[in-house]
């Protein structure tokens, strides 16, 4: 992991990544940091990419900024719209993510 990183951080981005969301909702409830950013990706960037809508709307009840950009600017409502992720995608959208937010090279989720 990087330095600094907790290793309750890095669970909890391992179980989003896996579409593991009891294990998310454990680990949140043991304090994991539910925005903690690893190699730029929060745990909603990886659920929404790898198309975890539970483990997506987990992390939002658990207080995820929907709108937290990687190190390229893209949010997890950019990550769902380029895997085709439609379910992911509402529930960002639910959230509140911001459908005009650009990444570095000026696009934007509508355009992906």
């Amino acid at each position: 992991g990087e330095e600094g990183e907790r290793p309750v951080d890095a669970a909890l981005q391992r179980a989003a990544w896996g579409g593991f969301e009891a294990a998310v909702r454990r680990l949140l409830n043991a304090g994991a940091d539910v925005d903690k950013q690893s190699g730029g990706w929060t745990a909603l960037m990886l659920a929404a990419e790898w198309d975890h809508e539970a483990v997506a709307r987990a992390l939002l009840e658990a207080g995820a900024d929907v709108n937290v950009q990687d190190d390229d600017g893209a949010t997890a409502l950019v990550w769902a719209a380029r895997r085709g992720h439609a379910a992911v995608a509402q529930a960002l959208l639910e959230a509140g993510a911001g459908v005009d937010v650009q990444t570095q090279c000026g696009w934007t989720a509508l355009m992906e």
